[in-house]
Formats: structure tokens, C-alpha cells, sequence
């Protein structure tokens, strides 16, 4: 055997050095061939339905040959969305990504798709996007996004209503829920739709622009024959934020009436069920699909998948609390929380086993323990009023210190405006308060200035202050937040133009962001200008009388001339030379 390994030795060790050398440059080729994919979120981690999206999407490339590398980046849109905002985010991503390249980006809802449509070729230009979890997507939507494809996702709104009244013949009002957040805008537009085709069987009623507590108290309210179909409650009227689980309890609280819902993971939290939207499908669809993108195929001769997988999905408690038959389910449904079938088959032997079980062993520890534990709830009811007397003491110090503050506050903010308000009015210069572009306030000096009241300045354009030739410069200045000085003209009432110097930037105002402007009219600088141009040069002269001749050749005197180009005056007198040589005697 030892003469065999000896034998053998000078080809293995080189057989062997051969294959290290060889893993070297595999495993090198690998990492070179990692993808890089994106992940743009509408909304915020821990939000329920986009935790979903990425269970799903990560379940689907975790599991693929491909070697990905993926980011997640998050909008937070339910809690904040406006132009502003999204300007930031454009220059945020521009500067984050911008020695970063994707294969492929995932856009979760409606948001992160309506981005990427917008911004998509500044910021990724010509990468491929797969959307999912975006509401009622059609041929046109996907059309404005090129090089995309992706999964439909369409909550059953009308398959749930057909649903609730095939159970609920009698419904009436059927009561809808949902927000003014994108995706409870197009809920209510796909109602509208659809809706005057139950006016003979039920009424429909949307409940969206309220506070929660008055959701609450409506919910509460419903009469013995409503049913309600709860959507989407992110927000409410006072722009409050609400997590999904937190919301659907709230709701499923308030309402003694049964309440179906129309996306899968609410279930588990008291409702009835419905035909049902699943978030996971939704991202491992997505996954699936961005796989087909990574392994080479063009996003866009993938078809979207328009028919959203949806399910008709129930919770047996929920059912049994409101009486409902099972046997009149539609065909397929999963009910989840079921009994096992052993338990229903010995179900009332084994209750009545554990009853009385359960019956004795609360006798014994009733008669043991009842006096011990009536003693020591009068001492926590006495210990407890005492702490509830003592916080209410101590919380009405403190509303009362909060409201003498808030108090001062509000005078210091009465005074300062007041005072801006003063040194405003009281400038030589003008000042021109902006919003987008739009006056929101402007004071006497600037009012002057165009021979216009301050009144007809406000909600005007800025860019019909100034002439036709102007409004490129101006407007670009504004949307770029140029903040140095620069030269403008500005137009009148009644048509005359006047040049001015500007000087504008960005600050906070009655809280919001608005551009302020001080505004020099500059004309009788431009005449001073002209007038010391008009002196500068070779002046002619003749040599003997002095005389100046002007531009049209005619000869001058000295004082004319410079009268007529300057505001100088002249005052006579005789210098010591001129009085020996032509008044002798006065000198003496």
C-alpha cells in the first residue's frame, strides 16, 4: 500500500495543486456574477402587507441557482407623501445609487410603481422593473412604465359584495371602509364603478374621511341588518397613522355587526373572512418573474399577469359567533381555525367530561381562597384609588403648566409676526414671500414699486410680474433655488417696465417652506450708470478758448457741457492769478 502512495505521489500532488488553481478563478467568477436586485417599498417595514411582499419575494430568489444580492428600500408613503418629499427622495437615491447598478428592480404598490414611472430613467435608466402589489394595473397603466411587467394585485370588491349578500340577503347598508390614502382612493373609485348594479338589493355605504373615533362611534351605531367590508384604514381624517393590525382591531371592536375584509392577513383578528388578497403570493409571483428578467429574458416580453390570485378564506370562530351555515360557503373555501375531527366527533362527551372536571376543581378553590382574595382586592382597589388621585393631581399640575406655556408661546408668536410683519413694511427694498412659485405675501415697499395693492399680488404667478423675455430666467432661478443676487425687470400696472436686483432663498414660514425675495429697483442706479458712461473718455477740447465740442459738433462752453451730462452746478469766482492780472486795484 506505502509503495503504491509512493508510486503515485508525483501525479497527485500536481493533480492536486491543478484543482486548487482552478477553484480560484470559480469562485471569483461567481461574485463577478452576482446581480444586484432592488426592492422599492411603498411603505414601511413592519407594515403587515409589505412585510408579506418580502417574506414572498426573498422565499422565491433565496430558493433560485442564481447568485442575488438584493436591497430593500422603503418610501414610508402611508405616512408622508408630497412633493417635497418625493424631490427628496429623487435627490436622496440619486446620490445613493449613483455608483450602484441593478439588473432588476421590484416595485411593491402603487406608490413605488408611480415613482419609478416618473423617475425611473433619471435615476436607473433602462433597468427592467417588475411591479407587484399594485391596484387594478391595465395595459395603459403599464404602458407608461416601459421595459415592465409584473402581477397584478385586485382586492375582490365586487366579489366580496356579491359575496356578503349570497350570505347577507338582507344586508342593508352594506358599509365599505377605507381611507384617502392611493390605494383607498382607487378602493372607492372601483366601487363607484361597479356599485348602481346593487342599488335593488342593498345600499352602499363608504365610510372614509373620519377620525378613528368617529369610525368607532358610526361602527357602534350600525343597525342589526348591516354588514361591513373593512379595506384599507392607514389614515385617518386628522392624518393620524394607524399599523394594519392596530386598525382592523380598533374596528373589529366598535362593531357588533360581522366584518368581512379583503386581504389575507387580516384574518385572525375577529373577521368573518372574504374572497381574499394574498401579500405573500403577491411577492413570490414577483420573485418568479425577476428570475426570468436576471436569467436574460427582456421584462418586456413578459406578459403582466393580469387575474389576481385571490381565495375565498374564512375564520370558523367568526363564523360561529354569528351563527353563519357553513354549507352555504362557496365551493373551495379554507376555513381556517377548525376543530379537530376527533374533537367534533366526541365534542359534547368530552365538554361535559372537562365541565365537570373543571366545575369541582373551581369549587375547592373557590371555598379555599375567597376570603384571601377578597382581602387583597379591597387593599389593591384602596392602593389603586389612592394612585389614580395621585396622577390626576399631578397630570392637572401638569396641563396646567403645559397650558400656561403654550400660553407664552403664543404670545411670543404673535409678536415676533408682528414684528416681521413691522420691519417688513418698514424696508426701502421689497420683499416678495413664494410658494411654488405662487405670491403668498408681499410688502408696501414692493406694492410701490409695481403701482399695484397688496391685495392683487397675492395667489399671482411670479412669473406674470416680469416680461415674456424674463419668465424663463425667473423661473428657472426658482425651481433650482438659485440664492445669488441677479438682474431682472419687472412690469408695472400698466405695462412700463422697471430693472431690479434680486436676491432670494429658501426658509421656514408659518411652517412651511416658502422663497423669499428682496427686490432693489435699480433704475435710478442704471441712469447714474448712464450718465457717468456718458463722461468717460476722450473729451474734445479746444486748446485755446476751452470751448467742448458735443456729439453732434457743435462747440460748447465748459459749463454747458457738463451741465447737460452731469447734476453738477457750477458757482464763480476769481483765483488769486486772474485778480492781479485783471483787477489790480481791488487787490490792493
Amino acid at each position: 500500500m506505502n509503495n503504491c502512495l509512493v508510486k503515485y505521489q508525483s501525479f497527485i500532488i500536481p493533480l492536486l495543486f491543478i484543482v486548487g488553481m482552478a477553484i480560484v478563478p470559480l469562485s471569483v467568477c461567481a461574485n463577478y456574477d452576482r446581480q444586484n436586485v432592488l426592492v422599492l417599498q411603498s411603505y414601511h417595514k413592519g407594515y403587515l402587507w409589505t412585510d408579506d411582499i418580502v417574506d414572498g419575494i426573498n422565499r422565491t430568489l433565496s430558493n433560485s441557482s442564481l447568485s442575488v444580492n438584493v436591497q430593500y428600500e422603503y418610501m414610508d408613503s402611508k405616512k408622508i407623501l408630497d412633493d417635497i418629499y418625493i424631490r427628496q427622495l429623487v435627490e436622496l437615491y440619486r446620490y445613493k445609487f449613483r455608483n450602484r447598478h441593478f439588473d432588476a428592480i421590484i416595485s411593491a404598490d402603487d406608490d413605488a410603481f408611480n415613482f419609478l414611472r416618473d423617475y425611473r430613467d433619471q435615476l436607473f435608466p433602462g433597468t427592467p422593473v417588475i411591479f407587484c402589489g399594485t391596484n387594478y394595473m391595465t395595459p395603459e397603466r403599464k404602458a407608461e412604465l416601459p421595459n415592465s411587467t409584473g402581477v397584478n394585485e385586485a382586492a375582490s370588491l365586487k366579489g366580496n359584495v356579491e359575496l356578503i349578500l349570497s350570505l347577507y340577503p338582507k344586508a342593508a347598508p352594506l358599509v365599505v371602509i377605507t381611507d384617502d390614502t392611493t390605494t383607498g382612493m382607487r378602493i372607492r373609485q372601483k366601487i363607484d364603478e361597479f356599485k348602481w348594479e346593487f342599488k335593488n338589493r342593498t345600499r352602499i355605504v363608504i365610510l372614509h374621511d373620519l377620525t378613528m373615533e368617529d369610525l368607532a362611534d358610526k361602527l357602534y351605531k350600525l343597525p342589526d341588518t348591516a354588514v361591513v367590508l373593512y379595506t384599507v384604514f392607514a389614515k385617518d381624517s386628522e392624518g393620524k397613522f394607524f399599523e394594519y393590525d392596530e386598525s382592523i382591531n380598533k374596528v373589529i371592536s366598535a362593531s357588533s355587526r360581522p366584518v368581512f375584509v379583503t386581504w389575507d392577513f387580516s384574518m385572525g383578528t375577529g373577521a368573518v373572512g372574504g374572497l381574499l388578497t394574498s401579500g405573500i403570493s403577491q411577492g413570490e409571483t414577483a420573485g418568479r418573474i425577476a428570475l426570468q428578467v436576471l436569467k436574460g429574458k427582456r421584462a418586456e416580453s413578459i406578459p403582466f399577469i393580469k387575474d389576481s390570485p385571490n381565495k375565498y378564506i374564512f375564520d370558523y370562530n367568526a363564523l360561529q359567533r354569528f351563527g353563519m351555515d357553513f354549507s352555504i360557503l362557496p365551493p373551495q373555501s379554507i376555513v381556517r381555525n377548525q376543530p379537530h375531527k376527533l374533537y367534533k366527533k366526541y365534542k359534547v362527551l368530552i365538554i361535559e367530561s372537562l365541565s365537570g372536571g373543571v366545575i369541582l376543581i373551581l369549587i375547592i378553590v373557590l371555598l379555599t381562597t375567597n376570603s384571601l382574595r377578597r382581602r387583597r382586592a379591597e387593599e389593591l382597589l384602596n392602593r389603586a384609588n389612592e394612585e389614580l388621585e395621585e396622577k390626576v393631581r399631578l397630570r392637572t399640575q401638569e396641563l396646567a403648566s403645559i397650558n400656561d406655556k403654550l400660553t407664552e408661546l403664543n404670545k411670543e408668536l404673535s409678536g415676533s409676526e408682528e414684528r416681521y410683519h413691522s420691519l417688513s413694511d418698514a424696508s426701502f427694498e421689497g420683499i416678495l414671500l413664494t410658494k411654488n412659485g405662487i405670491v403668498i405675501e408681499a410688502n408696501d415697499a414692493f406694492c410701490t414699486m409695481l403701482n399695484c395693492h397688496p391685495l392683487e399680488l397675492i395667489d399671482k404667478k411670479v412669473i406674470d410680474l416680469v416680461p415674456e423675455d424674463d419668465r424663463e430666467n425667473i423661473e428657472s432661478k426658482m425651481l433650482s433655488g438659485y440664492s445669488e443676487p441677479y438682474e431682472i425687470h419687472f412690469l408695472r400696472k400698466g405695462g412700463s417696465m422697471f430693472p431690479a436686483e434680486v436676491h432670494a432663498k429658501m426658509f421656514m414660514y408659518k411652517g412651511q417652506q416658502v422663497r423669499v425675495a428682496s427686490i432693489r429697483d435699480l433704475t435710478e442706479t442704471k441712469k447714474a450708470e448712464e450718465e457717468i458712461q456718458a463722461l468717460k473718455g476722450i473729451i474734445p477740447i479746444c486748446m485755446h478758448c476751452k470751448g467742448i465740442r458735443d456729439d453732434k459738433g457743435y462747440w460748447n462752453n465748459l459749463e454747458k457741457y457738463i451741465s447737460e451730462h452731469s447734476e453738477a452746478m457750477f458757482s464763480h469766482s476769481v483765483c488769486e492769478k486772474c485778480l492781479a492780472k485783471y483787477y489790480p486795484d481791488e487787490e490792493e
